[in-house]
C-alpha cells in the first residue's frame, strides 16, 4: 500500500468508538476517508489535522486512509481555502471571493480578529466574519494547549499523554483561550473533564505536592462524585473517609475533610456541609463525621424539588368532587367495578395537588388511573401521561386509553414550542413508574411545570427498583406524612402463590417452592444458563414467555443460545443475517418514524435485503429499514434478540411465564428479585445456586443504602 502524508479539515466525523473514529478530511485538492483505529485520541469536526497513512481500497467502502499518525497541527496559508469550506459552512463561491479580495491578508486579519475588515473587504457578513475568526482562534488555541500538554508530560506514555489531551481539549472547549493558564493555576480542574488518575497525573508532572489543598479538595469532590454516580446526594465522613484514604493516603484524610468544610463556608462553596440538628450536643470528633457532604448541583436540585412540591402541597387545589355512590357505580373497561382500596385511591388524586398511588403488579394501579382519568376530564380539565421509559409510557397509553409520553419527549416537546403546556387545563400530571424517577429527571419537570396549576401523581411500587440515577423522590414521598396516599394491596392479576412470594421478598424472607413458583438450584452460572435454556423449551406453549438475568453477559450468553436453537431451522433475514424468522427481539432505542420505543419486544416474521419485519408485542407489525436495525454512528445494533432481558429492560412489562436467573452478586438485591419475580402473571421459575436467593435478601433494598438530602 502507498504511503501518504497531507493535511486538511476534518469536515465530518462518520463513526466514533472507543478505539476507532472515521472521519474525512477536506484537503486543497479533494475530501479524504481516513480511518483510525487503535488511538487514545479523538478528533471533531472542524479540527485541522496532519495525517500520516496508507491508501487502502476497500471493496465495500472504496479508497480510504489507514491512518499510522494524525495530529492537530496549524492551518497553513496554502490550506485556508479547505478550512473555510470544513470548518465554517462557507460556501465554495464565497472562500474563493474571501481569498481573491484578501490575498495573504486574510490570514493576518483573521490572527488578529479583524472582523470589521473581513466584512467590509471581504465582502462577507458579518456572521461569517465572526464564525470564521472564532473557528480559526479555537484551532490555533487546541494547538498551543496540545503542545504544552506534551511538553509538562514528556516524561509518560503515549497513551497516557493522548488520554489527557483528549479531556484537555474538553477543557478547552469550556475555558477557551484561557485554558492553559487555569490548568497551570490548578491543573486538578482538569478532573471536570476526566478522572482523578489523569488529574493526578498531570499535577505530579506539574510537581504538585501530596498535602496541597487543591489535590486533597479535588480528591473529596471526586469521592463525593463517585458516591453521586452511585446514587447518593449527599454522604457523610463515616461513609466517604475509605474512599477517600484510598486517593490521598490516610495521613491526609483528616485534613481533606476539614478543607473541604473550610471551602464550603466561602462565597461560592465547591462543596455543600450540612448538620444534624443535635449538633451542639456532639464531641468535636462526633461533629466532624456527622455532617453531610454533597456537590452544589444535587443539593440545588434537591431543595428546588422539595420547595416546589411543598408550595403545591400548602396551596392546594380546586376538588373535583364525586359521590361515593357514582364510584361505586363506576364500571372499568370489562365490565368491573372499583374495589374500596380504588375509590379511595381516586379520591386521593381528585383532591390534592400532590399524591401517591402505589402497589404491586396487578393491584390495580390503571384502573385508578383510568377512572381519575375519566372524571378529571368531565370535569373540563385536562390529562398528561409521562414515564421515565418509552416501554413504560407505551404500555400507559395502551391501558388508559390515553395518551402519554416519556419524561424526555415532554421535555424536548416544551423546549421546542415553550407554549405546549397552554393547552393544558389544570392537567393531571401522571408519572408512572416513579420509583425509577431521578432527582434530577424530578427537578426538570417542575421546572417546566413551576407556577402552573397542576395535579401531580406519583405511580408506582416503592418495592420496585429504585433510580438508575442519583436521587430519591418517590420513596421519600411515600415516607412523608405530609403527602396524601393510597397503597394498593388486593392483586387482580397473580396467582395466590407469585404473590405470596412477592410479600414474603418485601419481608426478606424465604418463599417456597410451588406449581405457580418453582424452584430449582443449580450448582453453577453455566448450569443457571443451560437450565434456563431448558425450562424455555418446556414452556413454549405460553402466550408469552421471558428470562430475567442480572449481567448483560449472562443475557447475551442466553439469548446467542436460544437462537441458535429455537429457529436453527428458520429462514435468515438476509438484511441481517444474525436474525432468523420467529427471533424473539427487543428494540434499544425510541424511534418515533417507526412508532416503537427503547424495550419495545416482539417477535421476526419476515424480511429481505431491506427491510426485517417485527411483530411487536404492543405496536403491532413494524417494518424496519435496515439502516436502522443497528446505530450508524456508534455501531451497536438497536434490534436485538430479546429471549432474554435484564431486570431494568423488564420493569413495566408482564409475562404469563418468567424464568428468573438469581445471580449472586450485589446488584441482585431484595428490589431486583421482586421486580424479575413481579413481572410473571401465570408462574415463575427461578433458578439459583445455593445461598443466592437468601443473601439477595439480606441485601435489603437499594434505596435504603442511598443517603439523600431530599424529604418533606
Amino acid at each position: 500500500m502507498e504511503e501518504v502524508i497531507f493535511a486538511g479539515t476534518i469536515s465530518n466525523v462518520l463513526y466514533s468508538h472507543e478505539d476507532q473514529q472515521i472521519f474525512r478530511v477536506q484537503t486543497q485538492k479533494k475530501a479524504i476517508k481516513v480511518v483510525l483505529s487503535h488511538s487514545h485520541a479523538h478528533f471533531e469536526q472542524g479540527e485541522h489535522v496532519q495525517v500520516i497513512g496508507q491508501i487502502e481500497l476497500n471493496y465495500k467502502y472504496g479508497e480510504q486512509v489507514i491512518a499510522s499518525s494524525v495530529e492537530l497541527c496549524d492551518v497553513s496559508n496554502d490550506l485556508i481555502k479547505s478550512f473555510l469550506i470544513s470548518t465554517n459552512g462557507v460556501g465554495e463561491k464565497t472562500a474563493n471571493k474571501l481569498i481573491v479580495n484578501l490575498g495573504n491578508d486574510l490570514l493576518n486579519l483573521i490572527e488578529k480578529r479583524d472582523i470589521s475588515a473581513i466584512e467590509k473587504q471581504g465582502n462577507v457578513s458579518k456572521n461569517i466574519a465572526e464564525v470564521i475568526c472564532f473557528n480559526w482562534h479555537k484551532q490555533a488555541g487546541k494547538v498551543e494547549l496540545i503542545k504544552f500538554i506534551r511538553e509538562v508530560l514528556k516524561d509518560i506514555s503515549q497513551k497516557e499523554i493522548s488520554a489527557i489531551i483528549k479531556i484537555a481539549k474538553k477543557a478547552y472547549s469550556f475555558y477557551k483561550d484561557e485554558t492553559e493558564n487555569k490548568l497551570r493555576d490548578d491543573p486538578y480542574r482538569i478532573w471536570a473533564f476526566g478522572t482523578f488518575k489523569q488529574a493526578e497525573l498531570f499535577a505530579s508532572a506539574l510537581k504538585i505536592k501530596r498535602d496541597d489543598k487543591r489535590r486533597l479538595l479535588c480528591a473529596v469532590e471526586d469521592v463525593l462524585f463517585t458516591h453521586l454516580k452511585k446514587g447518593s446526594t449527599q454522604t457523610s465522613p463515616l461513609n466517604f473517609s475509605k474512599d477517600l484514604e484510598k486517593l490521598v493516603g490516610k495521613d491526609l484524610v483528616i485534613k481533606s475533610i476539614v478543607l473541604a468544610l473550610d471551602q464550603s463556608k466561602t462565597p461560592d462553596p465547591r462543596i455543600v456541609v450540612t448538620e444534624p440538628p443535635n449538633f451542639n450536643d456532639l464531641s468535636d470528633t462526633d461533629r466532624l463525621y456527622s455532617r453531610m457532604f454533597a456537590l452544589p448541583s444535587a443539593v440545588i436540585m434537591e431543595n428546588y424539588v422539595r420547595e416546589q412540591i411543598k408550595t403545591r402541597l400548602m396551596q392546594g387545589i380546586l376538588n373535583i368532587t364525586v359521590s361515593e355512590s357514582e364510584l361505586e357505580d363506576y364500571t372499568i373497561p370489562g365490565g368491573h367495578n372499583l374495589s374500596h382500596q380504588q375509590r379511595e385511591a381516586v379520591k386521593v388524586v381528585l383532591s390534592n395537588a400532590v399524591s401517591c398511588v402505589s402497589g404491586g403488579a396487578g393491584t390495580g394501579k390503571t384502573s385508578v388511573l383510568y377512572c381519575a382519568h375519566n372524571l378529571i376530564t368531565n370535569a373540563g380539565n385536562s390529562v398528561l401521561q409521562v414515564a421515565l421509559s418509552g416501554k413504560a409510557s407505551r404500555r400507559l397509553a395502551q391501558q388508559t386509553e390515553q395518551d402519554a409520553m416519556t419524561i424526555e419527549k415532554l421535555l424536548k416537546t416544551i423546549e421546542y414550542n415553550p407554549d405546549y403546556l397552554n393547552q393544558f387545563q389544570t392537567p393531571l400530571v401522571l408519572i408512572d413508574e416513579a420509583s425509577m424517577v431521578d432527582i434530577h429527571s424530578m427537578y426538570r419537570i417542575l421546572k417546566v411545570l413551576e407556577k402552573r396549576p397542576a395535579r401531580l401523581v406519583f405511580v408506582g411500587d416503592w418495592a420496585q427498583l429504585s433510580p438508575v440515577g442519583p436521587g430519591l423522590v418517590y420513596h421519600k414521598l411515600m415516607e412523608s406524612e405530609f403527602v396524601p396516599k393510597v397503597e394498593l394491596t388486593q392483586n387482580f392479576r397473580s396467582t395466590k402463590n407469585i404473590l405470596e412470594a412477592s410479600e414474603a421478598i418485601k419481608a426478606g424472607k424465604t418463599f417456597e417452592h410451588s406449581k405457580e413458583v418453582n424452584i430449582i438450584e443449580c450448582r453453577s452460572l453455566d448450569e443457571m444458563e443451560k437450565q434456563s435454556i431448558r425450562q424455555y423449551e418446556l414452556h413454549l406453549s405460553a402466550q408469552s414467555i421471558h428470562i430475567i438475568a442480572a449481567r448483560t453477559r449472562t443475557v447475551a450468553t442466553i439469548n446467542l443460545q436460544l437462537h441458535r436453537l429455537i429457529t436453527k431451522n428458520r429462514k435468515i433475514v438476509a438484511c441481517a443475517p444474525h436474525f432468523r424468522v420467529g427471533d424473539s427481539v427487543v428494540y434499544k432505542a425510541n424511534n418515533e418514524e417507526l412508532g416503537i420505543v427503547n424495550g419495545s419486544t416482539g417477535v421476526v416474521i419476515g424480511g429481505n435485503d431491506e427491510i426485517i419485519e417485527v411483530d411487536f408485542d404492543i405496536e403491532g407489525l413494524v417494518v424496519i429499514p435496515k439502516e436502522q436495525v443497528t446505530n450508524s454512528h456508534g455501531g451497536e445494533y438497536l434490534l436485538q434478540h430479546g429471549y432474554a432481558l435484564t431486570c431494568h429492560a423488564s420493569q413495566g412489562s408482564e409475562f404469563d411465564v418468567v424464568i428468573v436467573v438469581v445471580e449472586n452478586f450485589e446488584l441482585v438485591d431484595r428490589s431486583w428479585l421482586y421486580t424479575a419475580i413481579t413481572r410473571a402473571k401465570r408462574k415463575v421459575i427461578v433458578l439459583t445456586m445455593p445461598e443466592s436467593i437468601n443473601n439477595s435478601l439480606k441485601r435489603g433494598f437499594n434505596y435504603k443504602l442511598r443517603e439523600v438530602g431530599f424529604e418533606i
